[in-house]
């Protein structure tokens, strides 16, 4: 009954995407009432020059004053808008964990501008801010852009560097939450985009529609899992292990026999993922409660068990990384830029994970 409800719901989506194509192609981007700050089309902003051509790299700046383990905050700002589509990503020389930390609801640092047209919207914000741990003495951050029309133009604006303190229990460090803050963020955001594409993609394969539908499913868990590292509730069992909740959830495992292309891996992946979570979200939660109590065998207890869960669950999304590209890869003739443009999620959240000490 279940999977009989999930495929209704995936089939209404898809009527209403369609119905929504037909007006779609009046979109355009910015939308009624949203303003930028600057109007100089061909690339006149302060600190980058503009993405002439579809490909390439921009907007280079240089963070003076950041030292290896500094946190920086920086703010991408569109100066002027082009014909055609951007699509655009912060990187940085000398830093990991590059991070989203907006408000997606906030239509100026709202993330993904897909207006229906490829003439207008694409991948970018308007002013949003981002955040990364620098690894280098004074490191670089610019624009990866890829796809795009030329003029388009783009800021990256320093915010703040901060140093980084680390508590008694050194369960995880201040950039590390807000890292897994934009984590969490980006993965909720990516719940809705996975699901709109996948009633898109039902159109030409239901099965892939499924396939996106339970991607849409566990990145709505994923932003759970990464909200506990955000934050810290209250857990007075706190000196009882965590392993009884190593338990994998299987909502979406009726998928696997939908999945031709992965080998299985697809739902194993999200299986694994889900128990290594609902393990690391226990043991995070009783180790800073202990740590809060005084209590200093506990909280070391439970934070190896917190680290053992959150690595196992990075090595597991690596796994469902590769399937998601495995069945991307697997379909050439259909468009699936709603899966390779969004692998560098599940790579990112792989990587914060397997670099937490």
């Amino acid at each position: 009954m279940a999977r009989k409800i999930f495929l209704f719901a995936i089939m209404i989506v898809n009527l209403l995407m369609l119905d929504r194509a037909a007006w779609a192609q009046d979109d355009y981007f910015p939308p009624p009432g949203i303003f930028i700050p600057c109007c100089s089309p061909g690339g006149t902003g302060g600190y980058t020059g503009a993405t002439y051509g579809e490909n390439g790299q921009s907007a280079w700046r240089q963070v003076w004053g950041a030292a290896p383990g500094d946190v920086v905050t920086f703010r991408f700002v569109l100066r002027a808008r082009s014909a055609g589509s951007l699509h655009a990503w912060p990187q940085t020389t000398g830093g990991d964990g590059m991070t989203y930390i907006g408000d997606p609801n906030n239509p100026y640092e709202k993330w993904y501008w897909n207006t229906g047209q490829r003439s207008s919207g694409g991948t970018f914000c308007i002013d949003c801010p981002w955040q990364f741990t620098a690894n280098y003495w004074n490191p670089w951050i610019y624009v990866e852009y890829w796809d795009s029309g030329d003029g388009w133009d783009v800021d990256l604006n320093i915010v703040n560097i901060q140093t980084p303190q680390k508590s008694w229990l050194a369960l995880f460090t201040d950039p590390d939450k807000n890292t897994a803050g934009g984590l969490s963020n980006a993965f909720s955001a990516m719940e809705g985009f996975w699901m709109g594409s996948g009633s898109v993609l039902a159109g030409s394969d239901w099965k892939l529609g499924a396939i996106l539908g339970a991607a849409s499913w566990v990145a709505g868990k994923l932003a759970g899992y990464y909200d506990k590292i955000h934050n810290d509730p209250w857990d007075g069992d706190f000196c009882s292990d965590s392993w009884g909740s190593y338990y994998g959830d299987t909502s979406v495992s009726w998928v696997r026999d939908y999945d031709p292309w992965s080998g299985g891996w697809f739902i194993t992946s999200i299986e694994q993922m889900t128990a290594a979570g609902n393990m690391a979200s226990t043991a995070i939660d009783r180790a800073a409660s202990a740590a809060a109590m005084g209590e200093i065998d506990c909280g070391f207890a439970r934070r190896d068990e917190a680290m053992w869960a959150l690595h196992e669950m990075g090595a597991w999304m690596g796994y469902f990384q590769w399937s998601l590209q495995t069945i991307a890869d697997q379909n050439p003739d259909i468009d699936m830029s709603a899966i390779y443009g969004t692998l560098w999620l599940p790579d990112w959240g792989k990587s914060f994970l397997g670099g937490l000490q």
